[in-house]
């Protein structure tokens, strides 16, 4: 049988009260459980129930649950705590009253923690030896030993089923500045995005060294690249392009993808519930984000979570049957992959991604065709009511037709 979640945060359940909203999700759209983002990276949006009526609110920046001290006795690095929780815990008692109703709970958390401001410990340096004032590199010990504390927190003190966190890569360099332009022939400023994202902190510099990468060299390559994609009058190069040129960039990139799964092997070790990944694979045909999640992740991660339907972008005709088949066929390739990963299916729940509610209805139908364990709709807190009704539609229809 399927199972459908909601994603929201504590701080939006409370401001529209927690235990109004948790019937309306267990009772009204009859959803199986909460997927809860612990961590919020802050900004306003339009929420349309609360107690004053449609409001534009926001959240600060933080994690919004309470930390156990005992976890944390060899961390270095201290995330930022949200300042609107004060003393309380909202995530417990989110938990709580999704137990009295009988709601599971998942929960979330970001590649990147939030850090209070003006920390520089543990963050990502380019080579051109700016300090990123919004992104942890992953690679670093400190980055390491703060997720693993998080996920042990969060996995030995909630009655939580699955735990969440993106799965790590390379931020792209818009994610790390509030504003940054690309003096680039790309027309999403990709090869300089990348450039500027690639992380040469004394610790990334270090490991790669002794890993034989010739990071000086590296260095180089990247900052002659930044020197030269403004002026270039090329046409447009995608990323993969630039690293097939140099033996050394290929080189850094694979050590750095090394260091990402040996993240997720040593978060698997501490997690005490399942461990999920969230892929972020929208730049990419659904094809090729199915080929590289399973190949990259099998036999690390227990499961993972894929977009069903590629947020913000013009989709092909019928995204989620062409991922179903993707996931398919990438499965019965030739060697078989080891284990048997669980995939879950992120799928939006208001426009512009989803039209209206026969197109949600489909959508999901076909989801629940696709092999996948659990359905995730996005964006409960923001959704008006109509959408919130067109995902209890598409809940009722998938669990008739599965009968």
């Amino acid at each position: 049988m399927k199972q459908f979640f909601f994603e929201c945060q504590p701080w939006e359940l409370e401001r529209e009260g927690a235990e109004e909203a948790l019937a309306r999700l267990a009772g009204e759209i009859g959803v199986d459980g909460i997927h809860l983002h612990v961590s919020s990276s802050g900004g306003a949006a339009l929420y349309p129930r609360g107690p004053m009526g449609p409001r534009i609110d926001s959240c600060d920046k933080g994690l919004q649950f309470q930390l156990d001290a005992s976890k944390y006795a060899s961390v270095r690095v201290r995330p930022r705590i949200a300042a609107w929780m004060k003393s309380r815990n909202p995530l417990e008692a989110v938990c709580k009253l999704a137990e009295r109703h009988r709601l599971k709970v998942r929960a979330a958390l970001p590649v990147s923690i939030p850090m209070p401001e003006r920390s520089t410990v543990a963050t990502i340096i380019n080579a051109l030896g700016d300090v990123s004032p919004h992104s942890l590199c992953f690679a670093h010990p400190d980055t390491q030993e703060l997720h693993a504390a998080l996920i042990e927190d969060l996995s030995s003190n909630y009655p939580i089923d699955v735990v969440e966190i993106a799965a790590p890569r390379r931020p792209r360099a818009q994610a790390a500045y509030d504003v940054l332009t690309f003096p680039s022939p790309s027309s999403d400023g990709e090869p300089f995005s990348e450039c500027l994202a690639w992380c040469f902190c004394p610790s990334c510099r270090q490991q790669a060294q002794a890993a034989g990468v010739d990071i000086a060299l590296v260095q180089k390559k990247i900052t002659d690249l930044i020197s030269s994609l403004p002026a270039m009058d090329a046409a447009p190069r995608e990323w993969k392009d630039v690293v097939a040129e140099v033996a050394a960039l290929a080189g850094y990139e694979r050590w750095q993808d090394e260091s990402a799964r040996t993240l997720v092997r040593q978060l698997r070790e501490r997690c005490r519930k399942s461990l999920s990944l969230r892929l972020e694979e929208s730049r990419y045909p659904v094809e090729f984000a199915a080929r590289h999640a399973l190949r990259t992740w099998e036999g690390i991660s227990e499961r993972m979570s894929l977009r069903a339907v590629r947020g913000g972008l013009p989709d092909e005709p019928r995204p989620v049957r062409k991922l179903g088949s993707a996931l398919a066929a990438v499965r019965n390739e030739s060697p078989p992959m080891p284990g048997e990963l669980k995939i879950d299916l992120l799928m939006p729940s208001r426009p512009p991604d989803v039209r209206d509610g026969p197109h949600l209805v489909s959508l999901t139908h076909e989801a629940a065709q696709t092999g996948c364990e659990t359905i995730v709709f996005q964006d409960y807190a923001t959704s008006p009511d109509a959408c919130l009704d067109w995902v209890r539609q598409a809940i009722r229809f998938a669990r008739r037709e599965s009968q």
